[in-house]
């Protein structure tokens, strides 16, 4: 249930185009969870005063529209899953149009990779959560001092996911407002960005601030297929920084069921003498064809099955809905490359295990002699199997699980 009074609606074109003309718009909205029980309802206030106070003092260029939604889910979930609630925070951010989204609960967050979560970025979908959970303390929302507190780490905490959703890294700094802090109390020594954070805070909202592709006059008469293709174009940087937050790379060690699959499909094809004939007997071409259609087969499959693309609201199509999915494919391509990579390398070195004379035998077909370009095309055939394999086993991952790691880059 949202709380109208908290939710104004948002800039139109124009306005925002009016507002450019002297300072360039950022758009962030701030979407408070609780359960029912408005406790924070006020603190929310607050702490979007203090926010966008900071960022206006630090970033004075840009024209800060820092608007406030709350949605009531009452439930009895202490702990929640970060996709769930960035998912939550897209569908507003794509409805109001804005810039960044951050959501705020009181939930415990489902932490994938540290002891603890105060808050998960994702730079693909331009959204973080928040939450209060593990930085309250005593009561909680109560007065005082331990109101003060928390106003204070929840801001920081705000402040480190926008600095990462506008590109910043962390910072070995325990002052720096981007420091990667390993405990809820380094909270309290972060204070600032630095010169050079600043600089690259400008330059890169200069380009988030700049008006979006469906604003321009001649959106509407743009066939859905060239608005893509021109929205990843002008976003490729900010696609590939998804990408590069994603670690793809590690999708090998981080989906396990994809793994096993995988490098299992690869183990019995070898011991399989029909697999040698078979490959050996292959063209360079098909084989290079196999490899790029298992690829591309791969990773359609596990974007759609996994539900990773953003749908459009009421049938319209924006700029950040073209980043965001775009990234997601993007992702998912280079993590089922990295496996099909790690397959025709693991394919390549068993060969070694095998004595020429049993794999001539077994490439009983062969017109010639085995030469090492017949083993290279070997590992190819096999890889590009063990990633269609893989490929089904990836279809079985946690749906929540498999969602973080491709769209969350950061916990913090």
């Amino acid at each position: 249930m949202i709380s109208p009074a908290d939710s104004p609606s948002s800039n139109t074109a124009s306005e925002r185009q009016s507002l450019s003309d002297e300072k360039r718009p950022v758009e962030v909205g701030l979407v408070i969870v609780d359960r029912g029980n408005g406790r924070l309802a006020h603190p929310a206030r607050h702490i979007r005063r203090r926010v966008l106070a900071t960022l206006q003092e630090l970033l004075p260029e840009f024209s800060w529209q820092f608007e406030l939604v709350r949605y009531s889910e009452p439930t009895s979930q202490n702990r929640q899953e970060p996709v769930a609630l960035l998912e939550r925070g897209v569908r507003y951010r794509e409805e109001r149009e804005w810039d960044f989204v951050v959501v705020v609960t009181e939930s415990e967050l489902v932490s994938r990779s540290k002891p603890f979560c105060l808050a998960a970025v994702s730079r693909a979908l331009d959204a973080a959560v928040v939450s209060t959970a593990a930085i309250e303390s005593g009561s909680g929302i109560a007065s005082g001092a331990q109101t003060e507190e928390l106003h204070d780490h929840l801001s920081v905490l705000i402040l480190h996911a926008i600095g990462h959703l506008a590109g910043l890294g962390h910072s070995s700094d325990p002052n720096n407002l981007m420091h990667d802090l390993q405990s809820p109390d380094e909270l309290d020594a972060m204070v600032d960005f630095d010169d050079q954070q600043i600089s690259a805070l400008n330059q890169n909202l200069r380009e988030i601030a700049d008006l979006r592709l469906e604003e321009e006059d001649r959106a509407s008469r743009r066939h859905p297929v060239g608005f893509y293709l021109e929205g990843a174009w002008c976003n490729r940087h900010e696609i590939f920084d998804a990408v590069r937050e994603a670690h793809p790379w590690e999708f090998p060690l981080r989906l396990g069921r994809l793994s096993t699959a995988a490098f299992s499909s690869v183990v019995l094809l070898l011991l399989t003498a029909e697999t040698w004939d078979l490959a050996m007997n292959q063209t360079a071409t098909k084989v290079a064809l196999l490899m790029a259609f298992s690829l591309i087969a791969t990773t359609a499959y596990v974007v759609v099955r996994q539900r990773l693309l953003v749908r459009r609201p009421r049938r319209r199509l924006t700029e950040q809905i073209v980043i965001t999915n775009s990234s997601a494919v993007a992702i998912v391509a280079a993590g089922m490359a990295t496996v099909l990579a790690a397959l025709f390398i693991m394919t390549l070195s068993a060969t070694l295990l095998f004595s020429h004379e049993i794999v001539e035998s077994w490439a009983a077909t062969l017109d010639v002699s085995v030469r090492s370009s017949h083993y290279i095309t070997l590992a190819a055939f096999v890889a590009s199997i063990g990633v269609l394999v893989g490929a089904l086993g990836a279809s079985f991952e946690e749906q929540h699980y498999f969602r973080h790691v491709i769209f969350v880059d950061e916990e913090t």
